[in-house]
Order: C-alpha cells, then sequence, then structure tokens
C-alpha cells in the first residue's frame, strides 16, 4: 500500500507518497509527527465536508490529547487531519488522529443529539467505535456503530474552519456527508494532491533517478488523478523542477510543473491532472532549470 511521505516540506504540505508500501505522515496549526507505531495494513481516511472540492477537513485541534475537540480546519496535509482505521473485532471501526495510535475518535457521555466529538484514550468502548457507509457519490457518513442511529454532523450546516463537530440524529443531508478527499474527477484539474490529500495511499507508477535526483509518477485511485513528485539531492546547489506531461497519440497535451526544487526545499511535486479516458498518456520528467535539459520516465496510460 504505497503511501505519502511528508515531513520534510511540514511547513508547506504531506510529502507525496513514500516508495511502495506502507502508512503515510501527514494535523493542525501545531504539528504533530506521524506515529510510528500504526500497523501498515491500516487504512488512513481523510473526510472533507462542505461538498467537493472541499478545503475543509474533519481534523483533532492542535493534535492535542485526551479530551481534544474535532473540529474542521482547512486542509494542510497534516496528521491531525488523517484518520487510520482499525477494524473492531466487535464490528465497525476505530479512528485515530495520525500522531497518536492511543487517540480515538469518541464523544463523551450518552449518545444524544448534539454531543461534541472528541479525541479520547482509545478503551474499546462503544462510543469509539464507528460505521462508515456511502451517503453519495465519492462520500461517507459515520455512524455510531451500537445503535446507527446518530451520525458526525457539521451543526447547523455551518462549513467554516474551525467549526466544532457532534452527533445529531442521521439525515443523510449534507452535513453528514464527508467526501474521502478534497476533490475527485475532474474537479481536481490543477489542484496540489498534499492538501487535497490524494497523495494518501496513492500508487507509484515509474520510477527513475537521475544522477542524485529521484523522479515518480503517482496515480491517486481515490481522486482519479495523476501527478509528478522529485527528491533531489540537498547539497546539490543547482535549480531543478519536475513536470507531468499529458500526452495523445505521442503529441503533449499539455505539462504541470512543480516549484523549483534545490538546497533547503529537496522535494516538489506537480499540480495534478485529471485521469480523463485512457487516450491520454502521462509521464514524468526531471528538468534543470538553467538550460532546459529534460530527463523523462516511461508514459503510462490509466483507465478512468
Amino acid at each position: 500500500m504505497p503511501v505519502p511521505l511528508r515531513r520534510i516540506l511540514s511547513a508547506i504540505l504531506l510529502a507525496l507518497v513514500a516508495t511502495t508500501t506502507g502508512l503515510t505522515m501527514p494535523a493542525n496549526p501545531a504539528a504533530a509527527a506521524w506515529d510510528p507505531q500504526f500497523p501498515s495494513n491500516w487504512h488512513i481516511r481523510t473526510f472533507f465536508a462542505g461538498g467537493s472540492p472541499s478545503t475543509l477537513a474533519m481534523d483533532a485541534r492542535f493534535s492535542g490529547g485526551h479530551g481534544t475537540p474535532v473540529q474542521l480546519w482547512t486542509s494542510n496535509g497534516l496528521e491531525a487531519e488523517m484518520w487510520v482505521e482499525e477494524p473492531a473485532s466487535e464490528g465497525g471501526a476505530y479512528y485515530h488522529p495520525g500522531y497518536n495510535r492511543w487517540l480515538c475518535l469518541d464523544f463523551n457521555g450518552e449518545r444524544g443529539a448534539g454531543i461534541p466529538l472528541v479525541v479520547n484514550n482509545c478503551d474499546g468502548s462503544d462510543s469509539q467505535r464507528w460505521f462508515r457507509s456511502a451517503n453519495g457519490p465519492n462520500a461517507v457518513k459515520l455512524t455510531t456503530h451500537s445503535d446507527n442511529a446518530y451520525c458526525v454532523d457539521v451543526p447547523s450546516s455551518q462549513f467554516n474552519s474551525g467549526q466544532g463537530l457532534w452527533i445529531w440524529p442521521c439525515n443523510g443531508g449534507n452535513a453528514q456527508r464527508f467526501h474521502n478527499a478534497g476533490c475527485f474527477g475532474s474537479n481536481c484539474q490543477g489542484l496540489d494532491p498534499a492538501l487535497t490529500f490524494c497523495s494518501v495511499e496513492s500508487d507509484v507508477s515509474d520510477d527513475f533517478t537521475v544522477g542524485d535526483n529521484r523522479v515518480t509518477l503517482h496515480r491517486s485511485g481515490r481522486c482519479s488523478t495523476v501527478w509528478a513528485r522529485m527528491t533531489a539531492d540537498p547539497d546539490a546547489s543547482i535549480s531543478r523542477h519536475v513536470t507531468v506531461q499529458r500526452l495523445l497519440g505521442g503529441v503533449s497535451q499539455g505539462t504541470l510543473s512543480s516549484p523549483p526544487v534545490s538546497q533547503g526545499n529537496p522535494v516538489g511535486w506537480t499540480p495534478m491532472y485529471t485521469i480523463a479516458s485512457s487516450q491520454y498518456y502521462y509521464r514524468a520528467c526531471w528538468v534543470y532549470s538553467g538550460t532546459g535539459q529534460t530527463v523523462c520516465g516511461f508514459s503510462v496510460s490509466y483507465v478512468p
């Protein structure tokens, strides 16, 4: 299970996909490190509210500990916005914020309308088990597993950064609809794969090196998109960038480029192309910014 890396540029965003397998790294204004204790076969989920595309992700406030409120927050690609799904033997699943294996999505007290969401120390209680099911195209709802009566909900549909979340009787409405990423398909065109979390558990389609620079081509199944990433030699002073090209019949139909990658900024990635047709091919290219010298990898086609 391929995974995005994402601490090198933690002030900017989630680094895109580790290599080939494992969980991701990448929360809130006070970023915490990814907890390495998560088993690699647990899936990472993200929950975006307010439609698609969206920049509002479910977040554990300030990457806090026991009793921390759960809120909507402007997506920053970090750990508090990534929820690791642990299958529960009793049914349903536990959801852990990416920075702490031992915290669980929870609410305090008896189930009831308007009870706030928090993360608490995991104790296996019913309030920490959730059922994730479809609630519209590329969207889900999170339901209290014990009775399937209450859903994670945005109070009064106030889709604002900093808005706390609660449980409310399930009604299938937009306030209870959470998208799997910040975009999908055509509305991802030109967006950042890290901030949308399309980079989570994405696949590496091509992988090559130019000197000490590693270039990879990535595909996101959850977003139906493709982009390129480069990890450069941090000691090299020359400016380089990575591009992703879209081709039809061997002829370029456009190019998306990363910012320059150089000393002090050794990782870069491009915006995303939407995978619109299997007729298109995509390839990643290394470009020396000074001369325009270009080295490209294989061309790859995908089924939307």
